[in-house]
């Protein structure tokens, strides 16, 4: 694809529009991993530049699989395995999978967020995931964002980190 350098710049900006819309979309919301290619559609991106102009950016950057994860853990006994379960997280750190080179604990304060009790796992190669209790309801919630060269891979790997996540959620 030959492109100017202006429409190289509206490509990434349409990019991270559909990234925003896609973290605020019922498509993310609801598990959806086609919410990327939807948004863009929404957005205008494929029928600009096609699906294969996506699928170039998807070449050279990478494929980014968003998910999230709800478990509901009702009564006394729920609301304490959530907070074993945070305890558990944190005490596990990079040890809780292989690859995780640095974990986030947002209870410590960082920069100029306020404390809260979440944790954020990130792997060697940009991927993450976020764990945190709700604070209204009797949840905890994991967030994922896989990275891999491609849309198969990361599907692959999202479901084995998810499977080893409800394993120990539902232990």
């Amino acid at each position: 694809m030959n492109l100017s350098k202006k429409d190289g710049y509206l490509i990434i900006v349409a990019v991270i529009i559909c990234i925003i819309i896609s973290c605020l979309s019922p498509f993310i919301a609801s598990g959806n991993p086609d919410g990327l290619e939807k948004s863009a559609e929404d957005a205008g991106l494929a029928e600009d530049y096609g699906v294969d102009g996506l699928n170039e950016i998807y070449d050279e950057y990478g494929y980014f699989l968003d998910y999230l994860d709800s478990f509901v853990l009702k009564g006394k006994d729920g609301a304490e395995k959530i907070q074993n379960l945070m305890t558990s997280f944190r005490n596990k750190g990079t040890s809780l999978f292989d690859g995780i080179e640095e974990v986030i604990d947002f209870s410590t304060g960082i920069r100029d967020l306020p404390k809260e009790n979440v944790l954020k796992y990130i792997w060697k190669d940009g991927s993450w995931m976020a764990v945190r209790p709700s604070g209204t309801e009797p949840k905890i919630k994991v967030y994922y964002s896989i990275v891999d060269a491609s849309k198969e891979n990361a599907g692959k790997r999202l479901e084995i980190i998810r499977n080893e996540i409800k394993s120990i959620i539902n232990a």
